[in-house]
């Protein structure tokens, strides 16, 4: 009989125990869904989600379009060294110059111009991978170095 009476015992104490836990998460719960039922928390979460996924393709259109603003960028032209010489010891001065118009890849062209009293005589000379076909000048030279040093920073 002893026997029986502690195992009664030990029952009774594990239903006030589970009767605790049941009463301590019922409480949480409670807290959870304060103002709310199941109902509106499920169309809450459905709604963050919907939310996220607009904002997940936001920013995959963004992505793409910084992608092509990126590319567009290194396409294009951005500082143009300019240098002004004289190549003639006999007229004027410095009013002959050489310019390089070069994208960040070494692509585009170098201008320049000889002045002398007699005519102007103007160039241009493709250059692809920051070299020309055409042979260039000593000046013509310089302004694409220093445009290539310019795409470096």
């Amino acid at each position: 009989m002893n026997i029986q009476i502690i195992a009664i015992i030990v029952l009774a104490l594990l239903v006030i125990g589970l009767a605790y836990l049941v009463h301590t998460i019922h409480k949480r719960v409670e807290l959870l869904l304060r103002g709310k039922d199941a109902k509106t928390l499920e169309d809450s979460i459905h709604t963050i989600l919907h939310e996220l996924e607009k904002i997940h393709q936001k920013l995959k259109v963004s992505d793409e379009i910084l992608n092509e603003h990126n590319t567009r960028l290194s396409e294009s032209i951005k500082k143009v060294p300019t240098l002004r010489f004289n190549p003639f010891s006999d007229s004027g001065g410095n009013q002959s110059f050489a310019s390089a118009f070069i994208t960040e890849k070494g692509d585009g062209v170098v201008i320049s111009s000889l002045y002398s009293r007699e005519k102007t005589s103007v160039f241009a000379k493709p250059i692809q991978g920051f070299e020309s076909t055409f042979e260039l000048t000593q000046e013509e030279q310089e302004v694409l170095k220093q445009s290539q040093k310019a795409k470096k920073l």
